[in-house]
């Protein structure tokens, strides 16, 4: 029929749409299934790159089979239309995305999101095991959904949207096929701002630990409801990913007990060596922190809120995704039936089987893009989002039992930033995952805006998002007193107070520095120059004259010639 896509899909409703395609719930004629289909936007239907990139995607999916992966059922290219259409069919999931259900309930109790994370993990680590690499692991392409208790059903737990998925060891680099469709050839590196590995957002080669990170980030979000780094633009939060430490849930949310703290810190630690080794080894730590889980939980609200009722009331939720990420939209639903006894999520990670009787809530098994494109340089025309940030969850959280011998301090260090100016020390100091708090100006010998001292002091260890205050140079120093003190001494006392010396003599006879100008005391710009004023040299003593004595003439009688007869 030429309504059907190649003569056997119906479409019946839209699922999703994102940068590169667009997901339909649609009924397989020949079977009767349910599916989600995947089809290609028709603009990029028409370049042979990107209907080769679109079909590969397909190929990579297909490489592995696991209960908490959706599967690819079948791919093909419908060339019998006025418009060839190019298709993936997908397994077709029941349930909401883990950002929908965060968004709508509240962040995770430390046991709930154990409970989620741990099928993740697993998935991840056949994928790995053959050869592939997510590189977009995050919330919205988590599927969930819940028991009728309202409790989350571990076993229904599904990773989807391979789109950006790549073998091991490639970078997360496009600048061709699809990316070159939206971006005019330009060079971007792939993924999620608000989860994206170090080395992914750096656009290097990315291995199994990249998509360690991203869990880690995931994780993150679960527990705390929102991505760990909050910025005003996409370029800043992927930079925070490169270079800010590790965020640390109980922050975020008091209550979460340390041992899932470290294993959210050790995933997400800079250096993929850091890190754990293996998807599977991050599963095992999260298994062994099970019980502190269960014994320090954070208490969930009372009442599970309502899930999206409707595509069209998804659709129109204020906190959409925003352009070139894929929305998972909510299709027509039951609501849950009034509480039954409570049943553990984590006491039912190993269930493979959905238990009977179980309410599902029908949406989209497959996110749809390519991945969000991010770049470190800024550009107005840059094509980067950030995860939505869900209402902030209220909540009284439980005290959590603590032992001295087993506390370890994983909170980030305050950077040394004296003498450096406000605004790279601002820098430096945000960076560090804080927030700089009071600016206070004091006068000193530096140039103004020169940092002084932080509060609390560099290397001291501070709750990350905590401000830290600053004190720096106001420009201005006082002219220090040096009247009557030895020239030299005087001349080294006021350069050290920051300013420009300058000597002149006096005919004043004294010991000292006879004035200075500008006087002691006086306040004035850093850098000017205070003459001081030398005193005259003590005159040399007139020596006394010494008396030369003086001979007394003699009187000497001359004879008075006689004259000759």
């Amino acid at each position: 029929m030429a309504d059907l896509i190649a003569g056997r899909f119906r479409l019946i409703d839209l699922l999703g749409t994102g940068g590169s395609a667009s997901v339909f719930l649609a009924e397989d004629a020949t079977s009767g299934q349910r599916v989600a289909l995947k089809i290609l936007h028709p603009h990029l239907t028409e370049r042979a790159a990107a209907r080769e990139h679109f079909l590969a995607e397909a190929a990579r999916s297909a490489r592995f089979r696991h209960p908490h992966a959706v599967q690819v059922l079948d791919v093909g290219e419908d060339r019998d239309r006025p418009e060839p259409v190019v298709w993936i069919a997908l397994e077709f999931v029941e349930g909401l995305s883990l950002s929908d259900h965060v968004r709508a309930a509240g962040p995770l109790s430390p046991e709930a999101a154990i409970s989620v994370m741990v099928p993740v993990l697993e998935a991840l680590d056949a994928a790995h095991a053959a050869g592939l690499v997510h590189r977009d692991v995050s919330p919205t392409n988590v599927m969930v959904a819940r028991h009728t208790s309202g409790e989350l059903d571990p076993s229904t737990v599904r990773l989807l949207d391979f789109g950006i998925a790549g073998d091991i060891g490639e970078t997360a680099v496009g600048s061709a096929a699809l990316l070159a469709a939206r971006d005019e050839g330009g060079v971007g590196v792939l993924g999620n701002a608000s989860y994206v590995s170090p080395e992914q957002a750096r656009g290097n080669a990315v291995d199994e630990r990249g998509d360690v990170y991203q869990a880690g980030a995931l994780l993150y979000f679960a527990l705390v409801g929102h991505a760990p780094f909050q910025r005003d633009h996409p370029t800043h939060v992927a930079r925070a990913h490169v270079e800010a430490p590790p965020p640390v849930p109980s922050v975020g949310r008091p209550g979460i007990p340390r041992s899932v703290d470290r294993v959210v810190v050790r995933a997400m630690l800079k250096d993929p060596a850091d890190r754990f080794p293996t998807a599977r080894a991050m599963r095992d730590a999260l298994v062994a922190a099970a019980t502190e889980a269960t014994r320090a939980a954070v208490p969930a609200p009372a009442k599970p809120a309502p899930w999206p009722a409707s595509s069209t009331e998804a659709a129109t939720d204020n906190h959409g995704d925003r352009t070139g990420v894929t929305r998972v939209l909510g299709t027509t639903a039951t609501p849950p039936r009034a509480s039954s006894p409570a049943v553990s999520p984590f006491a039912a990670i190993h269930r493979r089987r959905r238990p009977a009787g179980i309410a599902m809530f029908a949406t989209v098994a497959a996110a749809v893009t390519l991945g969000v494109v991010i770049s470190l340089a800024t550009s107005p025309s840059a094509s980067v989002t950030t995860e939505p940030t869900p209402e902030p969850l209220t909540s009284t959280p439980s005290p959590e039992p603590t032992s001295p011998a087993s506390v370890v301090d994983t909170r980030p260090r305050v950077p040394d930033v004296a003498q450096l100016q406000l605004a790279e020390a601002s820098e430096r100091i945000a960076a560090a995952g804080f927030v700089v708090g009071a600016v206070t100006s004091v006068d000193s010998r530096w140039t103004e805006g020169t940092v002084i001292e932080t509060s609390p002091g560099s290397g001291d260890r501070a709750a990350f998002g905590s401000t830290v205050a600053v004190t720096v140079a106001s420009g201005y120093n006082t002219v220090p007193t040096v009247v009557g003190r030895e020239v030299n001494a005087a001349l080294e006392s006021v350069a050290g107070a920051g300013f420009t010396t300058a000597s002149a003599p006096t005919s004043t006879v004294g010991t000292g520095v006879i004035r200075t100008d500008p006087a002691g005391g006086t306040r004035l710009v850093v850098g000017s120059t205070v003459t001081v004023f030398e005193p005259a040299p003590a005159p040399s003593p007139t020596p006394t004259p010494t008396a030369v004595p003086t001979a007394t003439p003699t009187s000497t009688a001359v004879p008075t010639p006689t004259a000759s007869p």
